[in-house]
C-alpha cells in the first residue's frame, strides 16, 4: 500500500472452501505473492501459491488528469442528492503543492471543505447547525505520490480514512445530520470572482496543481464531468534522495540561492551544515526536540525546532518552531553583504555585513546530515559525495509511522528508521502499542494480585486505579476496592464466601445538599460528578452484575419529597435522572416510577403517606437504590418548599457494585466440552489475551481462536505441564513454549502478546519471548474447551476466570449459563470439594488431588494404599519371623510414629515386644511391648539419666482386635493414643527420639498375630520395604493383613485334632514368600548351567581371535583417495524422507561383489552410502 501498511489477503488452504477480501484499492497492477519464512527468517516466495480470483472493477475515469485550474459541477445533473443523511467522498490524488481539493457552501451555511495544508489533510464541514466541525489526517501527502482520501458520514458520526487507514473521526454535535450540496462543488480551487470571499476562521488554499485519479461522491464519478480539455496525468518530478542512519552527503558549492525540500525523521541532529575549506562549520541548522510535548488533535506528537548557529564569537543559537514532521521548504539566499534563510516561505534567519561577507566567502561545501528525504529542482543531488552506505537514490523511503501516532494510552511514537518504530509507553502500560495495561482490571484482580497485602483483616479497603477494558479506549480510573470477610475465623473455607466492592465516589458535599425556603418543585438542580464521561459511566455499570446507591432525604415541616403542597399531588416535589435522560420518581428501594420511599413496602410511612415527608412533618426518607438501569444518579432537582422554614437535606452516597462479571469464576468438569462465540477484530494489528488458569492436568487446551473455516487459529493449550502458545497460518505452526509449569492447581496469571515481530508469553511474573516475523492469522470464532466435538478428552478440566481478549472482556460466567449442568458449572467447583461426599472419596487422611473432571487419592503420607487409599498394607507374622531396620536413613526421620497390632499372644514369664528402638551412637532406647498382663508397657531411656517406664492398664491388647497405636515425641512431650484415644501423656524433653536409627518390630521368639499401619518417622516400612531399608526373615504372609485368621486357626483347632496345630497352622499361611523360595529350587541350577556355557564360549572366542590376529602394524584406507568414510547409521528424518530414499546396487570391480546401499542424501558427488 502507498502508505507502507502490509496488505495481507488471506486465503484457504482449499479450493472447496473460498474466503472473499474486499480491499477497496484504486490500483494499475495487482502483485500478489504468497509469503513465507525460510530458514534465514526472511521473507520467501512459496513454490506453491494458493488458487485467487481476482474480481476487479474498472475504473469510471480512464485516465488520471493534470489540473491546475479549478472547475464546477452540477451535482443534481449528475444524480448527487443535493441532501443526504449517509455521503461518501473518495479522492485520489497526488502533488508537491498544497492545494484546495473539493469546495461547497450551501445557503444555509452546509459546507463541506477540503484541502491540502502543509501537507496534511484539513476537512471542514457543518450540517447547517452552525457548528463546524474539522478534521485533520495525514502527514507529507504532498510527496508526488497517489494518496487516497476517503469521508464518510453515517448519520451522526465522521471518520476520515488517508491510504485505507482510519486517520481520525468525530461525533455531529447540534440538531442537523443531514448535509445539503452546493448547486455547484467545486473542484481543484475556487473560481478567481470567489477568491476575494473570506470565511470566518477559516484561511483557504486558493487553488491546486496535481492530478485526480478518483472523485466519486456518493458512488458518482465526478471527473466524469470534468472539462475535456484536461490533459492526461504529467507532473514534473523533482530530484529525490533518501539518507538513512549514520550516511551524509557533501554538496560542492556552485552558485546560490541553495534551495531543496526536505522530509526527515523527527529525530534530533544536525540537518544543514555549511563547511569552509578546512572543514570548519560557517553556519549550522540543527532539528531539535522541544522538552515539553503537546497533544494536538488528539495525538500526543512531539514538537520540533530548528536551531541555527553561525559558529561566530559570541552568537547564541537562533531557534524558530518547525511543527509536525512533513516537507518543508529550505531557501539560502546571498546578496552582497545580506545573507538570508527562508523555511517554509519565511524568512527566520538573516545576517548583514561583515558576518555575511565571511560566510559568502567562505562557503566550499554543504553538508546534508539529517536521515530521510532531500529533493530538489536547482541541485544535483546525485552528483553529491557520499559518507556513508545507507542511501536510495531517485526515491523517497521514508514511510511516516508516527502519523497517525500508534501508540495507544498516551504512549510516545519515536520512528527509529525509515520503516520502523517504538512507543515509549507510560508506567502503566506495555505493549508494542502500549495496548496492555499494567493495572488491575477490578478490585477482584486486584486482591487477587496484592494477597499478601492486609491478609489478616476481616475488612481491606483500599483506593485502586483500574483499567476496566485492560488497555482499551476507557481510560483508567480511581475507586475504592473493599473486600468482606463474611465468615467467622474458625472456619477454613474462606475463599467461596469474600464479597469484592468497586465503589465510585461523587463530589456530593457529606453533609447534604440543602435547599431552605419557598421554591417550586425541582426549581434546583445539582449536578454530580463521577470524574467519568458518559460512555466510561456506560461500560462500568454494564461490567457489573450488582449496583446500589444509598438515598437519604431528612426534611423540615412543610417540605415534602413525592407530592406538592395542597391538593396539588400529581407533581412531586423532588427527583433525579439517570444515564438515558430518564426521571427517578421513586426513593431507596422502592419499586421505579411508583412515587413511593422505603417506608411504603412495609406501611411504616407516617400518616400512611407514601413517604415519610410527604406528611408534612419533619422527618426522614432514607434507603438503597438498586436498580441497576436508574444508576448513578447524575441530577439532582430539589424544591417543593411552602413555607419560609422549608429545609431539605438530600444526601447521595457513592456508587457501589459487585459481582463483576469478567471477575465469574468458572470449572470445566468435562474435557469434551467447549464454549463458543464470536468475536471481530479486523483492524487488530497485535493479538493479547490474559486469563487466569487453575488447573491439574498436564495436556490440555484452554482457548482456540480461530478462522472460520478453522485453517488459522490462535491456541492456548498445555503440554506436558507448560503452556503452549501455537499460532497456525497458511499451514505453518510457531509455538512459544513457557518454562513455568501449570499444572500444580494454583491460579496463575497468563498473558500472551504477539506482534509482527515478536511472542511474549507470561505466566505469573516470569515470561518467555520469541522473537521471529509473524503475519497474524485472520480469526473470528473463539473455542473455550475442547476444539473439536469427538470425544477425545482433549478440552479443559480446571478452572478460568478475568478472561480478557484484545482489550474486550469475555462473560465467562454468561456464555457458561446457556450450557449450564453439561460439564461446565458456575463457580469453584470441583470434585475434591463436593462436602457431602468427601468423607468417601479418600479413606485413611489420604490427600485428595482435585482433577475437576475427576479426582485421585495421594496416598503417600500415609501406611494405606489403593485408589481411595481404603487398602490395609500389612503382613501375619508367625513365631520366628523377624522385622528390623538396621539404620533409618536421615532423611526420613520424624517425631511421629504407628503401628497396627493384632494379636492374642501373651508371655505368662515376662513381656512381647512391639517395637525395640535404639541409637547406634548413643546410648537412648525406646521399646514399646505387651506385658505378661496383656496391657501396653512402655520404657523410655535417654542415654543420660532420664527413664521412664508406664504401662497402660485401660485396654487390653492381647485380645485379638486390631488396635491402632500412634505416638509422638517432641520438646514439650511424649503422647500416645490408642484407636483414638490418649493413653499415655508425659511431660518433658523427648527430643532424642531423633536419634533413634535402629528398629526391631515384633518379638522375633514370642509374638505372632497382625502388623499393619506401619510409620517410623517419613517411612512405611511395609509399604515400601526397600526404601525404608526395612529387612525381613521367617514365615511372613504378605498383604493386606488377615485380622480374623486367629479366630478362625482357633476354631479349626476344636473341629481337627487329628492335625498338629503347628503343621496345620503353616499349611493354611503358607505365604507367597515362601513359595517363590521353592520355585528358585528349580530354576537356580539351569541358570548356573546357562552361565557356565557362555563363560565358555566367551573364552573360546577369544582365543580364536588372538590365534588368527596379525602380526605388526594394522593398515588402513584412510589415505586412500577411493575411501569414503562410513557415516553412522543415524536415520535422517524429514517431512519427506520416503520420498528421498533411494534404493540401488553398486558393482565392485575388484572384488566381484554386489552390496546393497541406501542412499543418506541427494548431494551432488561424492554421495555417502551405508551398505
Amino acid at each position: 500500500m502507498s502508505n507502507g501498511e502490509k496488505h495481507v489477503i488471506y486465503s484457504s488452504n482449499s479450493a472447496h472452501n473460498l474466503e472473499w477480501s474486499q480491499p477497496e484499492i484504486l490500483v494499475n497492477i495487482i502483485h500478489l505473492i504468497s509469503i513465507n519464512l525460510n530458514k534465514n527468517k526472511t521473507i520467501q516466495q512459496q513454490q506453491h501459491s494458493p488458487i485467487i480470483f481476482v474480481n476487479a472493477c474498472k475504473a469510471q475515469n480512464p485516465k488520471p488528469i493534470s489540473i491546475s485550474n479549478p472547475f464546477a459541477v452540477n451535482p443534481m445533473l449528475l444524480g448527487i442528492s443535493s441532501a443526504a443523511y449517509e455521503n461518501e467522498l473518495i479522492i485520489n490524488f497526488k502533488t508537491f503543492e498544497n492545494g484546495l481539493l473539493f469546495y461547497s457552501m450551501a445557503n444555509h451555511g452546509d459546507h463541506l471543505i477540503i484541502q491540502l495544508s502543509f501537507g496534511r489533510l484539513e476537512i471542514y464541514f457543518d450540517f447547517g447547525a452552525n457548528q463546524r466541525n474539522v478534521l485533520f489526517g495525514g502527514l507529507a501527502l504532498n510527496d508526488g505520490e497517489w494518496h487516497e482520501m476517503r469521508w464518510l458520514h453515517h448519520f451522526d458520526s465522521v471518520e476520515l480514512f488517508v491510504d485505507s487507514i482510519l486517520i481520525n473521526t468525530t461525533e455531529i454535535g447540534g440538531l442537523y445530520r443531514k448535509l445539503d450540496l452546493n448547486s455547484e462543488i467545486e473542484i481543484g480551487g475556487r473560481n478567481e470572482e470567489f477568491v476575494v470571499e473570506k470565511i470566518h476562521g477559516l484561511n483557504i488554499e486558493n487553488g491546486f496543481h496535481g492530478c485526480f485519479a478518483r472523485i466519486m461522491l456518493n458512488s458518482v464519478e465526478i471527473l466524469s464531468s470534468a472539462p475535456a480539455e484536461l490533459k492526461e496525468c504529467k507532473i514534473p518530478q523533482p530530484q529525490l534522495f533518501s539518507l538513512g542512519l549514520s550516511t551524509s552527503l557533501q554538496i560542492p558549492y556552485t552558485f546560490l540561492p541553495f534551495s531543496l525540500d526536505f522530509y526527515i525523521i523527527p529525530n534530533s541532529g544536525p540537518l544543514l551544515t555549511i563547511l569552509d575549506n578546512e572543514n570548519s562549520s560557517l553556519l549550522q541548522i540543527k532539528i531539535e526536540e522541544k522538552a515539553e510535548e503537546i497533544e494536538q488533535e488528539e495525538e500526543l506528537l512531539p514538537n520540533y525546532i530548528i536551531s541555527i548557529n553561525t559558529g561566530f564569537e559570541g552568537d547564541k543559537p537562533k531557534i524558530f518552531s518547525i511543527g509536525p514532521p512533513g516537507w518543508h521548504s529550505l531557501v539560502l539566499k546571498l546578496r552582497a553583504d545580506s545573507l538570508d534563510l527562508v523555511l517554509n516561505s519565511k524568512t527566520i534567519f538573516w545576517v548583514q555585513g561583515n558576518q555575511a561577507r565571511q560566510i559568502g566567502a567562505g562557503m566550499q561545501t554543504f553538508l546534508l546530515s539529517a536521515s530521510g528525504c532531500y529533493r530538489s529542482t536547482t541541485i544535483d543531488l546525485n552528483q553529491g559525495i557520499l559518507l556513508g552506505n545507507e542511501y536510495k537514490r531517485d526515491e523517497c523511503s521514508l514511510i511516516q509511522k508516527c502519523s497517525p501516532n500508534p501508540c495507544m494510552n498516551g504512549g510516545k511514537c519515536i520512528q527509529n528508521n525509515f520503516y520502523t518504530f517504538n512507543c515509549k509507553c507510560s508506567n502503566n502500560y506495555s505493549g508494542r502499542f502500549c495496548q496492555i495495561s499494567k493495572l488491575p482490571s477490578s478490585c477482584e484482580q486486584y486482591f487477587a494480585l496484592n494477597t499478601s497485602k492486609n491478609i489478616a483483616k476481616r475488612i481491606n479497603k483500599q483506593l485502586v486505579m483500574i483499567d476496566l477494558d485492560g488497555g482499551g479506549s476507557l481510560k483508567p480510573f480511581n475507586v475504592e476496592c473493599k473486600k468482606i470477610n463474611n465468615l467467622k475465623k474458625k472456619e477454613k473455607s474462606q475463599k467461596e464466601n469474600i464479597e469484592y466492592f468497586t465503589i465510585l465516589n461523587n463530589d456530593a458535599p457529606k453533609s447534604g445538599i440543602q435547599v431552605r425556603g419557598i421554591s417550586e418543585p425541582g426549581s434546583v438542580r445539582h449536578i454530580l460528578n463521577y470524574g467519568l464521561d458518559m460512555d466510561e459511566l456506560d461500560n462500568f455499570i454494564s461490567s457489573f452484575e450488582h449496583c446500589e446507591q444509598k438515598m437519604s432525604f431528612q426534611c423540615s415541616k412543610d417540605q415534602r419529597l413525592m407530592t406538592y403542597s395542597g391538593e396539588d399531588n400529581k407533581r412531586p416535589s423532588v427527583w433525579y435522572t439517570t444515564r438515558n435522560g430518564q426521571q427517578g420518581l421513586q426513593w431507596g428501594d422502592a419499586p421505579p416510577f411508583s412515587r413511593m420511599c422505603p417506608c411504603a413496602l412495609n406501611d411504616s410511612c407516617l400518616l400512611n403517606f407514601k413517604c415519610n415527608c410527604d406528611s408534612g412533618e419533619a422527618s426522614l426518607d432514607e434507603g438503597i437504590n438498586s436498580h441497576i438501569q436508574l444508576l448513578p444518579i447524575l441530577q439532582l432537582f430539589i424544591g417543593g418548599g411552602t413555607s419560609s422554614q422549608s429545609l431539605a437535606n438530600v444526601s447521595i452516597g457513592p456508587l457501589e457494585c459487585s459481582g463483576r462479571y469478567i471477575s465469574e469464576t468458572i470449572t470445566f468438569t468435562d474435557r469434551n466440552q467447549r464454549l463458543l462465540t464470536s468475536l471481530n477484530f479486523n483492524n487488530a494489528r497485535t493479538f493479547y489475551a490474559s486469563i487466569q488458569i487453575k488447573l491439574t492436568h498436564s495436556s490440555l487446551t484452554i482457548f482456540t481462536f480461530t478462522s472460520t473455516n478453522q485453517e488459522r487459529w490462535f491456541q492456548l493449550s498445555v503440554r506436558d505441564g507448560h503452556l503452549v502458545g501455537q499460532i497456525v497460518n497458511a499451514g505453518l505452526i510457531n509455538e512459544i513454549i513457557s518454562d513455568v509449569r501449570v499444572d500444580d492447581n494454583r491460579w496463575h496469571l497468563i498473558s500472551w502478546e504477539i506482534d509482527e515481530q515478536k511472542q511474549i508469553l507470561r505466566v505469573d511474573s516470569k515470561e518467555k519471548i520469541l522473537k521471529d516475523f509473524f503475519i497474524l492469522p485472520k480469526t473470528s470464532i473463539l473455542i473455550i474447551g475442547s476444539r473439536t466435538y469427538i470425544p477425545d478428552r482433549s478440552g479443559f478440566a480446571g478452572q478460568l476466570k478475568h478472561f480478557i481478549l484484545n482489550g474486550e472482556s469475555i462473560r465467562l460466567g454468561q456464555l457458561a449459563k446457556k450450557v449450564l449442568g453439561n460439564g461446565i458449572q458456575l463457580g469453584e467447583w470441583g470434585a475434591c470439594n463436593i462436602k457431602a461426599n468427601n468423607n468417601g472419596k479418600c479413606q485413611n487422611e489420604g490427600i485428595c488431588v482435585e482433577l475437576y473432571d475427576g479426582f485421585k487419592c495421594n496416598c503417600s503420607l500415609t501406611p494405606f494404599a489403593g485408589d481411595t487409599c481404603e487398602e490395609e498394607v500389612g503382613m501375619w507374622l508367625s513365631t520366628g519371623s523377624e522385622l528390623r531396620i538396621a539404620w533409618q536413613h536421615p532423611g526420613q526421620v520424624n517425631n511421629c510414629f504407628r503401628i497396627n497390632v493384632q494379636t492374642s499372644n501373651i508371655n505368662n514369664n515376662g513381656i512381647i515386644n512391639l517395637i525395640r528402638a535404639n541409637a547406634l551412637f548413643a546410648e537412648s532406647r525406646f521399646n514399646l511391648s505387651i506385658d505378661k498382663e496383656g496391657h501396653l508397657n512402655a520404657f523410655i531411656f535417654d542415654g543420660f539419666f532420664f527413664t521412664q517406664n508406664v504401662t497402660y492398664d485401660k485396654i487390653r491388647m492381647a485380645d485379638n482386635k486390631s488396635k491402632d497405636i500412634r505416638f509422638c515425641a517432641n520438646s514439650t512431650g511424649f503422647f500416645l493414643n490408642i484407636n483414638g484415644e490418649i493413653a499415655l501423656s508425659l511431660l518433658g524433653n523427648f527430643t532424642f527420639f531423633s536419634s533413634l536409627n535402629v528398629w526391631n518390630f515384633a518379638d522375633k521368639q514370642k509374638f505372632k498375630g497382625c502388623i499393619s499401619r506401619l510409620m517410623i518417622g517419613n517411612a512405611f516400612p511395609l509399604k515400601n520395604p526397600k526404601e525404608s531399608r526395612l529387612l525381613y526373615s521367617g514365615k511372613i504372609n504378605f498383604g493386606s493383613c488377615p485380622f480374623d485368621k486367629i479366630e478362625q486357626h482357633k476354631n479349626e483347632l476344636q473341629k481337627i485334632n487329628s492335625l498338629n496345630s503347628d503343621d496345620y497352622y503353616n499349611e493354611i499361611h503358607l505365604s507367597s514368600f515362601v513359595k517363590s523360595q521353592k520355585k528358585l529350587l528349580f530354576i537356580t541350577p539351569i541358570i548356573g548351567l546357562l552361565s557356565a556355557l557362555f563363560i565358555l564360549l566367551t573364552l573360546f572366542i577369544f582365543l580364536v581371535y588372538i590365534q588368527r590376529r596379525p602380526d605388526g602394524v594394522y593398515k588402513t584406507n584412510e589415505n586412500n583417495s577411493n575411501f569414503l568414510p562410513v557415516p553412522p547409521l543415524i536415520p535422517i528424518l524429514s517431512n519427506n524422507y520416503e520420498a528421498e530414499k533411494n534404493t540401488s546396487k553398486k558393482y565392485n570391480n575388484k572384488e566381484t561383489k554386489f552390496a546393497e546401499c541406501e542412499s543418506l542424501n541427494d548431494a551432488p558427488q561424492p554421495q555417502e552410502f551405508f551398505c
